[in-house]
């Protein structure tokens, strides 16, 4: 990696905690050599003025997400799943799932049946037709939005699968991508077949063989002592703390975006992707379940993926967001590179061609006024000009 570039990054994240556009950050980048840059910026806490560190704790919201499809895959490596499991062969709370299609003169929403059941597959690639409330396009997420609050007034993962199925689905299983509740219906699902909480299934499944010692469930109640505060930009456009953020408060282990963990467990977990499921010169995750999570399974038709922003211009695999070469990259990502970004201003990217592995980490929640995703393009872009061929 170009040491003068890798200082530029240094330089461009400084900058905007001095300018008090964020309070601070962590990064940490890798490649195959085993090189590392690592770096530590602003503040964990404005009020107390307590440094960022290396080891500081974040709420890394949907880069939980990556974490809980990879125990997927380990159990479909085991043969204790197949990616064309109907869902409701685990959760019969599935089985009538009907489509919401327009909305009538008075805004009630007109419904079809499903033309048949989601899977696991449906349910990695967030094709299932679940929704989140943040697609307007698609009038069943009217109704997503009205109840999104009921979301964190459940009290276990199963209370939460049985509500999000009282939901109806805002397209068909498996034509169209949507950001969805998925993943949180992939963690019961793990409960069911290995009989353990998510939280102990996680952590045997993925985060104990891969030595992240710090990553935890955040739910009400959780020592968080060590957590950075978690900011959004007030009326006078300075940043002030988010009181009563929603995550913090909730009752059971939210496996959409609901971990704490740091940059360096983050990094083990990215550098085993990179290595193809290799830990430890042992084969920790198939190569053909990585490569099913980090190739493209979306047709032409309905990709790029798209959320608040064009999300680099990607596909979608079984857990990540993948750059195709028929899409074409909106960054200096390169085809075949995956990623994922959380809702509190993280980000990590893995990128096989160049042979690095990367995280960025803040405390920041965007508000409709202030929804900017600077801090993944930015460091995508000034991260892959730092590699240079060997």
């Amino acid at each position: 990696m170009d040491e003068t570039q890798l200082s530029k990054i240094s330089d461009h994240f400084q900058a905007k905690t001095a300018t008090g556009s964020r309070a601070g950050y962590v990064m940490m980048i890798r490649d195959g050599t085993g090189s590392e840059y690592v770096r530590a910026f602003g503040y964990r806490d404005l009020a107390s003025q307590a440094p960022m560190m290396l080891d500081t704790e974040f709420r890394i919201a949907s880069l939980t997400k990556p974490l809980v499809s990879a125990a997927i895959m380990r159990l479909v490596d085991q043969g204790e799943l197949r990616l064309t499991d109907p869902v409701v062969r685990y959760l019969p709370e599935f089985a009538d799932m009907r489509v919401g299609v327009s909305l009538d003169e008075s805004g009630n929403l007109e419904t079809v049946p499903a033309k048949r059941f989601i899977t696991i597959h449906d349910l990695l690639s967030h094709t299932a037709g679940l929704g989140a409330g943040g697609q307007p396009e698609y009038p069943a997420n009217t109704v997503y939005a009205a109840r999104y609050g009921e979301f964190f007034e459940q009290n276990s993962v199963a209370e939460t699968s049985v509500w999000i199925a009282s939901l109806p689905l805002v397209f068909q299983p498996g034509e169209q991508w949507g950001y969805s509740f998925s993943v949180d219906v992939l963690a019961r699902i793990i409960e069911i077949k290995t009989g353990h909480s998510i939280e102990d299934a996680l952590a045997e499944l993925v985060l104990s063989p891969l030595g992240m010692d710090h990553t935890y469930y955040n739910m009400a109640g959780v020592d968080r002592s060590g957590v950075a505060t978690l900011y959004i930009t007030g009326d006078d456009g300075n940043l002030v703390p988010f009181e009563g953020v929603p995550i913090d408060t909730i009752r059971y282990p939210m496996s959409g975006g609901g971990l704490i963990s740091t940059a360096g467990d983050y990094m083990k977990f990215l550098e085993m992707m990179r290595r193809r499921g290799e830990l430890n010169g042992q084969q920790f995750l198939s190569q053909a379940s990585v490569e099913a999570m980090t190739r493209n399974v979306l047709p032409e038709a309905i990709r790029p993926i798209r959320l608040e922003m064009n999300m680099m211009g990607a596909g979608f695999g079984l857990g990540f967001g993948v750059i195709t070469e028929e899409t074409g990259a909106r960054s200096l990502l390169a085809p075949g590179d995956f990623f994922w970004a959380g809702a509190t201003d993280t980000f990590a990217f893995v990128s096989p061609s160049r042979d690095i592995s990367a995280v960025i980490l803040c405390q920041y929640w965007p508000t409709p006024q202030t929804r900017e995703w600077d801090t993944p393009y930015d460091f995508v872009d000034m991260v892959s000009a730092a590699v240079v061929d060997r």
